[in-house]
């Protein structure tokens, strides 16, 4: 009996321990106090929340790309591993040889996947363990342009040289079309924020808290075969912007 109580007391003692934890961590800070969880600092602002409005804003914004990347793909096969991979080095220098001659230069070039694999031959025989016959070698280099008028004539330079496959093509959107879709989005926030405090009866004071997230940007991909390489034309990019505003009613 009497340990049956001491057991008792310790987890009296430790509940109330609990107890005076929780609030602790769970509770906003007073105001003018650093909050403890800083990612969370958007969700504990202190004083009373219920005279504010939050909305969330959109913006977009379409114009001429700021460059390029060009997806293109390589492969090559022969009886050994050594080989093949020689083979795909001598094919991969022939590719950037060609693109140079273009104006794409060395650092513009980069490579993105590569990977080897065996192939195996089984014969008339299903019972008897399969052999390699060969090994294949497969890679993927992406070609940076800033001039998107380009891009033709590096698909048509890079099948020349031996290239198999165009992967992709991916626009970039420019620093000036982030900035203008975000500039749109707040807008389009304040926008929506006056309108319902209107329909209240009541101003919008100060904003109390901001949370912006950038949508991925438009990404428009092509797929193009060798003879099809020189009738590509560039196109334009869209950016969205995302946030989310709170603000105080006066």
């Amino acid at each position: 009996m009497k340990k049956g109580k001491q057991l008792l007391g310790g987890l009296l003692v430790a509940g109330i321990l609990l107890a005076a934890a929780v609030p602790a961590l769970a509770a906003p800070e007073a105001d003018g106090a650093e909050t403890a969880f800083a990612h969370d600092s958007l969700y504990y602002l202190p004083g009373d929340w219920s005279d504010t409005i939050t909305v969330f804003g959109l913006g977009s914004m379409r114009g001429a790309p700021a460059g390029v990347q060009v997806s293109l793909g390589v492969t090559t096969y022969a009886p050994s591993a050594r080989e093949a991979q020689a083979e795909h080095l001598r094919l991969l220098d022939r590719v950037v040889t060609y693109l140079g001659q273009e104006g794409v230069g060395r650092d513009n070039i980069s490579t993105l996947y590569y990977n080897i694999w065996p192939e195996y031959g089984y014969g008339n025989d299903a019972y008897r363990q399969p052999e390699p016959v060969g090994y294949r070698v497969n890679s993927t280099i992406n070609v940076h342009l800033t001039d998107t008028s380009l891009v033709s004539a590096v698909i048509d330079a890079a099948f020349a040289a031996g290239v198999d496959r165009l992967e992709g093509i991916r626009y970039l959107p420019s620093q000036e079309l982030k900035q203008g879709a975000l500039l749109a989005a707040l807008e389009d926030a304040r926008s929506q924020a006056e309108g319902v405090a209107a329909a209240l009866g009541r101003r919008l004071g100060r904003v109390l808290a901001v949370d912006q997230s950038m949508a991925p940007p438009y990404e428009l991909w092509e797929e193009r075969y060798p003879t099809a390489g020189s009738g590509f034309k560039p196109q334009q990019v869209e950016v969205s912007q995302y946030v989310r505003l709170v603000f105080s009613l006066e």
